[in-house]
Formats: structure tokens, sequence, C-alpha cells
């Protein structure tokens, strides 16, 4: 688990810590430390860091990027155009910008500090059971999909999604801190709830991508092939359980 060798990385320690003085803009900083945001994403995480109520109101950034850059957003605007290139040249600038005040202000966090050497003692006790831990096992990666079953209460099932290699490490290292934090150390049963909280904080981060790739498994499926695993679902040779079963069977429900 590389990153961990010297500690506990201080990112995640202030993440932890805005969670719990400013709930709404934890949501903007998590998207930030995971990266790979888009220059329309820095520019709507830095409003909703000047008012955190648009956080709720995805309708509202939308329209105040609009009335920033018209001729971006506008279905008649030409790529071409002067115009355009101008708005876009701005549009860049300012999302560059967006990402520099982000990152400043997120470092201006104070790492929480430890309250005396006991508190500090004990994190580093639970720290090293970890230490051994197999961190490279594949499945605590890989988001199990189920389908809810015949009877109730019973789920089958479907499909395997492994998180992207050059992601796994950033919700691994997020998720053991947040175990750390709360004094859980390794044992028989850490593993699984490592793995719960890793696929957990995937799926809250990429629902579209996480959609998608459901609806695609789905549509390579013939007919019979799906009438067969409705019925005899156990021929499936994954071990999957997901509390978003529900909303799946319902997306899977509309592309029958």
């Amino acid at each position: 688990m590389l990153g961990f060798e010297e500690g506990i990385n201080p990112d995640y320690l202030r993440l932890h810590k805005i969670e719990k003085d400013n709930p709404k803009l934890a949501s903007v900083y998590k998207r930030l430390l995971l990266g790979n945001l888009t220059s329309k994403e820095y520019l709507m995480m830095s409003m909703v860091m000047n008012d955190p109520d648009l956080a709720e109101d995805k309708e509202m950034l939308n329209m105040l990027l609009e009335e920033k850059y018209p001729g971006l957003f506008d279905e008649y605007s030409e790529p071409e155009s002067k115009e355009y290139k101008k708005s876009m040249k701005l549009f860049e600038y300012d999302a560059k910008k967006a990402e520099q005040m982000l990152r400043q202000e997120f470092e201006k966090i104070e790492v929480p500090k430890f309250k005396d050497n006991d508190v500090k003692d004990k994190t580093n006790k639970v720290f090293e059971t970890w230490r051994d831990f197999d961190f490279s096992n594949k499945d605590l990666t890989t988001v199990n999909v189920s389908l809810s079953g015949d009877k109730e209460g019973e789920t089958v099932p479907f499909m395997d999604i492994e998180i992207p290699e050059k992601e796994r490490d950033r919700y691994l290292k997020a998720a053991l801190v947040y175990m750390i934090e709360r004094g859980i150390e390794n044992g028989k049963d850490s593993g699984d709830m490592l793995k719960k909280l890793v696929t957990g904080m995937w799926i809250g981060e990429n629902l579209n991508t996480y959609n998608r790739l459901v609806i695609e498994q789905r549509m390579r499926m013939s007919d019979r092939e799906w009438r067969k695993f409705i019925h005899n679902p156990k021929e499936q040779k994954t071990n999957i359980s997901t509390s978003e079963k529900d909303l799946i069977e319902t997306m899977l429900d509309e592309i029958r």
C-alpha cells in the first residue's frame, strides 16, 4: 500500500475534518482529491465553494455558467467563430484559476492534531495492525453488482466492475484512514468493511459510469441469455452483493 509507509496522508485527515465541520463543502474537496475533473467541474466546484447552497441546485449552477460563457453553451454556437474561441479561452483560464484556488483553500485547512500522546499512541497502534494487510487483493476494489431475486430479500449475482488500477489506491487510502480514525483494527471482518467503504465511495463518485456499465452488460445479453439468467441465476459464477440492487433492477426494467 504505497503512501502509508510514513503514516497517514494529511490530505485525508483534512477531508475527515471538513466532513465534520462543513459537510456541504466536503463533497467539493472529495472530488478534488480524487482528481480527473473537467474544466467545467472545477468552475462549478469553485462556485459551490463561494456559495455552498449551490451544491444542491445543479440547475442554478448551469444557468450561472451559461450566463458567464454564453458563446459556449448556446446550441447554435459555432466552434470556429471568433466569439466561441474567445469564450473558450476565458473558460479554460478561469478553470485553471478555480483549480488553484480550490487546492490553496484545501491546503489551508489545518491538519487535525492529536489531543494527547495517548490518542496518538492508540492511532499508531491501530495503524500498525494494517501494515501486513494485503492491499493488492483485487477483490477489495471490485464492485459486485446484484439484482433482486424471486424471493423477498434474495439477491442474485449479475456482474463485477473492477475499479481502474490508476484509481484504486486513492479509494483504499481514503477507506483505510476512515477506519483508523475510528479505531478499527485489522481483524476478522475488517477486510469486508474496507471493501464496502471503497466500493461505496467509488459508486458515489462514479454513478453515471456505474449505471452505464450495468446497462451495457444487459445489452450484451441476448433475450435467450437474459431469460436463462432470470430463471437460473445460480449459473452465474460471480459472488456479488450491493445495496444498489433496487436502482439497477429499475433501470433494467426500463430497457427490457
